[in-house]
């Protein structure tokens, strides 16, 4: 069974002054998961897919879900690439960052859910 997810999702995040101006309306995120049927140790596999709204940025990755013996684990291994002369480097270390407290804060949510 393959499973797709598409999200839209808006960011309300502080940029530095160099990108304030490009983003001056927020920034508006196309994420998509696509995961492969389980394997016999019930582990997924998967690709992630995100584009920048207006932007010459996306993250193209590769997820993995296995399980442990306390729960899941979810291992993302991703690049980053925003094609801007100057601040493409600069702007890539901030959109990494950015992923990975959203990373963070989907599993804090979820730690939550499981444990009602």
């Amino acid at each position: 069974l393959e499973f797709r997810r598409v999200l839209f999702r808006s960011l309300d995040v502080d940029l530095p002054a160099p990108f304030s101006t490009l983003f001056s309306n927020g920034i508006t995120l196309d994420e998509r998961h696509q995961w492969e049927p389980g394997d016999s140790n019930a582990a997924r596999s998967g690709t992630l897919a995100i584009t920048v709204d207006g932007a010459p940025a996306s993250v193209a990755g590769h997820l993995s879900l296995m399980s442990t013996d306390d729960g899941c684990a979810l291992e993302l291994q991703a690049d980053v690439t925003v094609a801007v002369p100057l601040f493409g480097a600069k702007a890539e270390a901030l959109i990494a960052e950015t992923l990975r407290e959203l990373l963070a804060e989907q599993e804090t949510v979820g730690r939550q859910w499981l444990a009602r």
